[in-house]
């Protein structure tokens, strides 16, 4: 049992001897192995340290590089900072500049516009200078026959009065005659009365006076008529000296009236009263097809007048275009000093409020000088400044008080020139105006009426322009035409008076405010015209008196 248990053990140390010497074998492998690790181990170690420090190294100089960049970095974001505020202030600048090339191309549409428009207008005073030198030519050959005419009429008028002399010195001879034959005749009686035996001898006599005297009567009868054929002659020269100057074509029209059947027999019988006359208006002088002969032929005439608001319209060929001659200033100028007023209301002022006008804003500086050239600024017609030296200065300011108040072309033109057409054809597009569709310088009297009341509108709103405007119209009273008419002040007009053009239109400020207009194809006036003015004007007063 012992020897059981003996050898058990001995069987048990057996084993655990062969596990442990496997378990040194394998400790030992393991060591080995372990020992080999290590060794791996402490070389990848040394090569690790080895990579650290070269790590480090490029660490310190990563950091060194990193510290760098980041001073460039917080250098950059300080440029980028100066450059993002220079971006920002180019983008503004780059904003600005847009805007003014969009302002400029717009400002180039429009001058582009207004070159095409001045151009048209260039065209069509070609025309008119083309018609009016011919008007010139006409006017200046019916000047020489007209000269002509009347040197033979001046000569047939002394050759009259010479046979006038002659006729009255026989007519105190014929009556010397009578009264010796008178004295005759008495002493023939007497000697009746003593000597009847003589009294068929006187008898006899007395027959032969008696024939004397109706000799005498039949000659007095023959000067009488001699007298008055002498008399007409020179009537007829008297009326062809005053009207020979009156050459416009002659014109047939159609008469309108508004007037109504419920209007008070009074208004409706001045109204009559005033449509006869404009319908048998004086004639006037033409020339025949061959411009042979100087004819007197019915004068073209258009009126139109209404109250302010429009009612009342009393109207004769008013619908009728016809050459305007300076009527077109006014309605031009109101369109240009509207045009101004809006710039003025928009625009760049300084701090002490004086307005800063830019390169294209210069026309509208009314203050800016202007210098006569006569060389270049030729104008006929009406006006003072064509009387003037070279170097004349003026203010613009000025150049539109010469246009209205003395109506002058040449401050006119100037002015047109400057600020163009836009403004005033968007008021004849607002106001249906017809007289320019024949072009620039034409208008019909209604047209005129409309342009009228847009004018006084416009001095109710009592800008300063339009206060300046109505002063400048009240305070031109010009020849005998409606102005001097009514009393001074109560009347803002311009006329119009050129060759084939004598017309006014006023805005008259009576009780009831109202306009009117009369337009003729009278040349350059005349004693005629101005009768003719002076009596329509009077009878419109009757129209509105009779109200």
């Amino acid at each position: 049992m012992d020897r059981i248990k003996g050898r058990g053990r001995i069987w048990i140390l057996a084993v655990l001897c062969v596990l442990l010497a496997a378990a040194t074998i394998v400790l030992t492998v393991l060591c080995v192995r372990a020992a080999k690790d290590l060794q791996e181990a402490l070389q990848t170690r040394d090569r690790l340290s080895v990579s650290a420090d070269t790590l480090r190294g490029e660490l310190d100089s990563l950091n060194v590089e990193l510290d760098r960049l980041e001073s460039e970095r917080e250098r950059s974001e300080e440029d980028l900072s100066v450059k993002t505020a220079k971006i920002e202030s180019l983008e503004e600048l780059i904003d600005g500049l847009n805007s003014e090339r969009e302002n400029l191309n717009g400002e180039n549409d429009e001058l582009t516009a207004q070159l095409e428009e001045a151009n048209r207008v260039a065209d069509l005073l070609r025309e008119d200078i083309e018609s009016l030198n011919r008007r010139v030519e006409a006017k200046r050959e019916a000047a020489s026959v007209l000269r002509e005419r009347s040197q033979k009429l001046t000569e047939a008028v002394e050759s009259l009065e010479g046979e006038l002399s002659d006729a009255q010195d026989a007519l105190d001879e014929k009556k010397s005659e009578l009264t010796d034959a008178k004295k005759k005749l008495m002493t023939t009686q007497t000697e009746l009365k003593v000597a009847q035996s003589e009294r068929n001898d006187a008898q006899n006599e007395l027959e032969d006076v008696k024939s004397e005297l109706d000799d005498t009567k039949s000659e007095l009868d023959d000067t009488k008529t001699e007298l008055k054929d002498t008399k007409e002659a020179l009537d007829a020269s008297e009326k062809a000296r005053k009207t020979a100057e009156e050459k416009l074509v002659p014109a047939v029209m159609e008469k309108k009236s508004t007037a109504s059947a419920s209007q008070p027999a009074a208004y409706n019988n001045a109204e009559k009263t005033l449509l006869n006359t404009l319908a048998n208006a004086p004639d006037r002088w033409d020339w025949t097809d061959n411009k042979t002969k100087l004819v007197e032929v019915k004068a073209t005439v258009a009126y139109y007048t209404a109250a302010i608001d429009g009612s009342e319209e009393l109207a004769y060929n008013a619908d009728t275009i016809l050459y305007a001659a300076s009527l077109i200033k006014a309605p031009y100028i109101l369109s240009v000093l509207r045009e101004i007023e809006n710039f003025e209301k928009t625009a760049e002022r300084e701090k002490a409020g004086k307005i800063v006008y830019r390169s294209w804003e210069k026309k509208y500086d009314l203050d800016e000088e202007w210098v006569y050239d006569p060389e270049t600024m030729k104008a006929d017609g009406s006006g003072e400044i064509m009387n003037k030296a070279a170097g004349f200065r003026l203010t613009w300011r000025e150049l539109f008080e010469y246009a209205l108040l003395y109506s002058d072309n040449i401050a006119f033109s100037q002015i047109y020139n400057r600020f163009g057409f836009t403004s005033f054809n968007s008021l004849v597009w607002q106001l249906g105006i017809k007289g320019q569709s024949a072009g620039f310088m034409y208008l019909t009297a209604r047209d005129c009426g409309k342009f009228l009341g847009e004018i006084y509108r416009y001095f109710e709103t009592g800008s300063a322009y339009a206060l300046w405007m109505k002063d400048l119209m009240t305070r031109s009273r010009y020849g005998e035409m409606i102005a001097v008419y009514y009393p001074a002040g109560t009347v803002a007009h311009k006329y119009g008076w050129d060759v084939n053009a004598f017309h006014d239109m006023a805005i008259v400020y009576a009780e009831k405010p109202y306009v009117i207009v009369i337009m003729t194809d009278y040349e350059d006036g005349g004693n005629a015209a101005f009768a003719f003015f002076a009596t329509v004007v009077d009878q419109t007063k009757a129209v509105y008196a009779s109200k």
